[in-house]
């Protein structure tokens, strides 16, 4: 659901969609990958769909 939500915003040729993410960590630990999930999605580094089900992450 995530990949899938992340992926509706941008340009179309219907239109545009704007998205503002927010993400709310507890704790951060060693196995915690969402903080690396999201920090590069905002730095720019995008998900791969061919990785996603992995849970790999697309540069790593």
């Amino acid at each position: 659901m995530l990949p899938r939500l992340l992926e509706r915003s941008g340009r179309t040729t219907a239109g545009s969609i704007t998205g503002f993410y927010t993400v709310l960590v507890e704790r951060e630990t060693r196995t915690t990958r969402w903080p690396k999930v999201f920090g590069r999605f905002s730095t720019g580094t995008w998900f791969s769909r061919v990785n996603w089900p992995t849970g790999a992450l697309a540069g790593d």
